[in-house]
């Protein structure tokens, strides 16, 4: 009778998988079914199922010590539960990273409450993981491509768009569209199209339309604009637009494609330069003891600012110890690393924006900010020092990572490729590293038309600056740089 038992129980389990399948699909595929229908045939099949466990309880059969009404009781309470819970675990699943655009500040704030503002719901950001349809978009650099998002703001633009509008001051992200609209020759031309894009009309799914702009580089330019939404997969709204200009004739055509073809090339650069460059300094011991000083110096810290943070290496460490860590970078190759490297942790924001533009920092409000390398490569250190110094607590500390004098790119890399051979991954890593390395010499030399700051000359601007020297770690990386540590005056 037990066996008897155990196979009717398995008969009507496969019976209900395979009329469940049927189901699915059949509506899928025939019919549109909303939820308070679907809800309706979960309720009748629970009902169903528990008068077949009361007719098999009645005949006495069972397996065992389990009651059939028991078992098909529990297994209809599992159901209904799920059914009932299911929107609101799908929702805190799609809703598990926020995002902002605030004050030019592309920021991703795990696990907090964003304010999104009136009427803009789903903002568009760059960072979105879910969003491949933006990126590959953003960055087909062939082409001049910019970003919109719902409210008509400009969000973000490929390299190519930068080429032919990037000198413009009213260029900015996060300004409206139409001030891009303003800089053609034929938009006053157009009246219609004011008012179909500021208006109250609704925009089309698709929009294309002839767009005439005379370059002080490249003279008259002309462009067919084609506008496509970005759709959010989750909900099926547009929360964004991208807009490609495919270009029809160029006055000075040749010093135009070359300039593009240029550009597209140094694009390409970076993106290898920030796919390759955790693979390989992962491995090397001195950036390894390097980032452990950090962690080290920065014990009693809660907030910092990793400025110029690159691909987050520094960041995640910091962030595994529990620190609450906003990251800045101008790069969005590398934040894109950064925020795969960080996605795990909860404490963390990303913020894309440029060093040498980090007027809008937050005043007195971090107890430590992470700076490596980047002081001897900006045009302006002492503007840089002045707004650190700004943004940092009473008493906070910077961690002032410098190249030692005499130091050189190619002395770096040929540390990391004895290293390599050491530990028997040169083969495997060698074309990573002749990426890394090609990329930083290409920056090496771009900043060699301004003047290098040496070790001294750092040391004074910091003092200068209300800044007092407590600590110095020497020889780091093969003897490559060091580590000073300022207290805030």
């Amino acid at each position: 009778m037990a066996d008897l038992t155990l196979s009717f129980y398995l008969m009507l389990f496969m019976i209900g998988y395979s009329m469940r399948s049927f189901l699915n699909g059949f509506l899928k595929e025939k019919v549109h079914v909303n939820r308070t229908v679907c809800g309706g045939v979960v309720v009748c099949a629970a009902v169903l199922l528990l008068l077949i466990a009361i007719f098999l309880e009645k005949f006495g059969l069972r397996f065992g010590h389990i009651r059939p009404i028991a078992f098909i009781g529990t297994a209809v309470a599992v159901k209904l539960g799920l059914f009932s819970l299911w929107p609101s675990l799908a929702r805190l699943r799609s809703s598990s990273t926020a995002f902002v655009t605030k004050d030019l500040f592309v920021l991703k704030d795990n696990g907090a409450s964003v304010d999104q503002g009136p009427g803009r719901q789903n903002p568009l950001t760059l960072w979105h993981e879910n969003s491949s349809r933006l990126a590959s978009a953003l960055f087909a650099t062939n082409l001049p491509t910019f970003i919109l998002s719902s409210d008509q703001r400009l969000l973000d633009w490929n390299s190519a768009f930068d080429l032919v509008f990037g000198r413009q001051d009213k260029i900015k992200r996060g300004a409206p569209v139409r001030v891009w609209y303003e800089l053609l020759d034929n938009f006053r031309r157009v009246p219609a199209r004011v008012t179909k894009l500021y208006g109250d009309g609704i925009l089309p799914l698709a929009d294309r339309e002839r767009a005439v702009y005379v370059s002080s580089e490249y003279g008259r330019m002309v462009f067919t604009k084609v506008m496509a939404p970005l759709i959010d997969l989750a909900s099926g709204r547009i929360v964004g637009w991208s807009v490609v200009l495919n270009v029809n004739s160029v006055h000075q055509r040749q010093k135009f494609f070359t300039d593009l073809y240029a550009a597209i090339a140094a694009e390409t650069r970076r993106i290898r330069y920030a796919s390759a460059y955790d693979r390989l300094f992962d491995q090397f011991s001195g950036r390894r003891q390097l980032i452990e000083l950090h962690v080290k110096e920065l014990t009693k810290v809660e907030r910092v600012l990793d400025v110029g943070c690159g691909t987050g290496a520094f960041s995640a460490s910091l962030l595994a110890e529990g620190h609450r860590v906003t990251a800045v970078d101008g790069d969005p190759h590398v934040l894109r690393q950064a925020r795969q490297r960080c996605a795990s942790f909860r404490r963390v924001k990303i913020v894309r924006k440029p060093l040498a533009d980090l007027s809008s920092l937050p005043q007195q409000r971090y107890g430590a900010v992470v700076l490596c390398y980047h002081l001897q490569t900006e045009a302006e250190p002492q503007v840089l020092v002045q707004r650190l110094h700004a943004s940092l607590a009473p008493g906070g500390l910077l961690l002032l990572t410098l190249r030692a004098d005499g130091s050189t790119m190619d002395s770096l890399f040929a540390a990391v490729g004895e290293q390599l051979r050491d530990i028997q991954a040169f083969d495997e890593l060698k074309h990573q590293l002749e990426q890394v390395r090609s990329e930083s010499l290409a920056a090496e030399v771009e900043r060699q038309t301004q003047a290098k700051l040496d070790v001294a000359t750092a040391c004074s601007l910091l003092l200068a600056n209300g800044f007092t020297l407590i600590r110095e770690h020497l020889g780091l990386e093969d003897g490559q740089s060091l580590l000073l540590t300022f207290r805030k005056a």
